[in-house]
């Protein structure tokens, strides 16, 4: 596999310029209410990430939350008059807004003790830390497995075009011992080759950058304080 170079390290800025991995201060206003919440922008599709939340939010805490399933896709998942013990010993409203802007899954997590009592940095600091603390939990959790995958398919996908290219110079080099009988085919084939080499190129690229995009977001979660 390429090593990241320096000049790689360089590029890496490129593929993350549309995500924003550190959680930043925020407002949202749901139910005609202005809330304070902890935003970050990921690349994974919007749909993917609320079933993944909702999968990671239930594993680690117990608690269900709802607006996502067989019958419903909200844009706001909700677990509301629930326990979380890494916000509080109380009973909460715990919220995840996850929306598409421009092709970027956009998360807003926030919450409080009902509606009156949002969290935020000045009266509620330690409970707003901590959703800030889930989320990193679930960025750590989720995006390293994402990436693995997508490396993995974009792995198989170019030994495919490689493997085929291979089959069609041996499948040439032994039809050039029938070069009178065999000239118009071996035309064909060579315009074949011609075709899938420029895929392979193409591939080729998008695997190095899948590889590397991987590798830039294992480094900057690595710095996220948790």
């Amino acid at each position: 596999m390429k090593k990241i170079t320096f000049i790689s390290l360089l590029l890496l800025s490129v593929f993350g310029f549309a995500q924003n991995l550190e959680p930043v201060q925020d407002k949202i206003d749901y139910e005609e209410d202005i809330f304070d919440c902890w935003k970050v922008s990921i690349t994974p599709e919007t749909y993917d990430v609320k079933k993944a939340f909702r999968s990671y939010i239930k594993d680690k805490y117990s608690i269900r939350m709802k607006g996502i399933g067989m019958f419903s896709n909200k844009d706001v998942l909700y677990a509301e008059d629930v326990v979380i013990d890494k916000i509080s010993s109380k009973r909460v409203n715990f919220y995840a807004s996850i929306i598409d802007i421009d092709g970027v899954s956009e998360i807003k997590v926030f919450g409080g003790y009902g509606y009156a009592l949002s969290f935020n940095n000045d009266k509620l600091k330690e409970e707003f830390t901590a959703i800030r603390s889930i989320l990193v939990g679930f960025l750590n959790s989720y995006l390293p497995d994402y990436y693995k995958e997508k490396v993995k398919d974009a792995n198989k996908r170019y030994a495919d075009y490689v493997e085929k290219d291979e089959d069609l110079n041996n499948e040439i080099k032994s039809n050039k011992e029938k070069i009178e009988k065999l000239q118009q085919e071996n035309t064909e084939l060579s315009k074949d080759i011609e075709e899938n080499q420029k895929e392979i190129k193409e591939f080729k690229e998008h695997l190095i950058r899948t590889e590397e995009e991987a590798k830039y977001i294992k480094a900057k979660l690595n710095m996220i304080k948790r």
